[in-house]
């Protein structure tokens, strides 16, 4: 006998990342690089103070000149961005709004479900699953007047049986995205309102399984 046992979970995501970057244009490409790490340099001091806990990774750092159509030189421009990850999405929005009145602009907002969480997820999705398969082979062998009367002889975890959203875990990810432009240091800005979507998790097996 052959059989597809799956299990499914929704759960709240639990992290969020935030893309920050500043960029600026000058003809002296010195005064351009001293402005734009003067300014990352204390967004990342004012994260690093009031979120002690947020994760902070470097993107890029570009340094670049324009032409015109005729090869002339113009400005050069540099530009930086990190990448900050939170395991609380509801410190993101006055997080974000701190970002906006030092001056750096918000390219975009993420909520996901951390690994560890996904990980607990799947753990538990095997046992639901497994246990829906047994009950099946159950019913069967009773029908067959033969109970508890069934051995199971494989477990096909790799998804390339057909038994719908794979094996392992599928994760149907919603995103919370938003684009900001940058906001003079002076002016305080709103926090913008980040709402975490609950996440879909699916997982399938195929099983065979004999009748003694």
């Amino acid at each position: 006998i052959e059989l597809c046992a799956s299990a499914q979970q929704d759960i709240m995501q639990d992290s969020a990342n935030v893309n920050v970057s500043y960029k600026a244009e000058n003809r002296d490409k010195r005064i351009a690089a001293d402005e734009v790490n003067k300014r990352m340099t204390e967004a990342v001091r004012l994260v690093k103070a009031s979120y002690p806990k947020v994760d902070i990774s470097n993107q890029n750092y570009n340094t670049y000149q324009s032409y015109t159509a005729k090869g002339q030189s113009k400005d050069w421009t540099v530009e930086q961005s990190f990448q900050l990850e939170s395991k609380n999405p509801s410190e993101v929005p006055a997080l974000v709004s701190m970002l906006q009145e030092s001056g750096v602009t918000i390219n975009g907002i993420n909520t996901f479900l951390s690994p560890d969480a996904a990980k607990a997820a799947q753990q538990k999705l095997y046992s639901q699953a497994f246990d829906d398969v047994q009950m099946r082979l159950r019913s069967i062998a009773e029908a067959m007047g033969k109970p508890n009367a069934w051995q199971i002889t494989h477990i096909d975890m790799t998804g390339s049986r057909g038994c719908g959203g794979g094996g392992g875990m599928e994760l149907m990810r919603a995103k919370t995205m938003m684009v900001a432009a940058a906001a003079p240091a002076a002016m305080d800005v709103a926090e913008p309102t980040v709402e975490p979507s609950k996440q879909t998790i699916q997982l399938s097996l195929w099983i065979a399984a004999k009748m003694k």
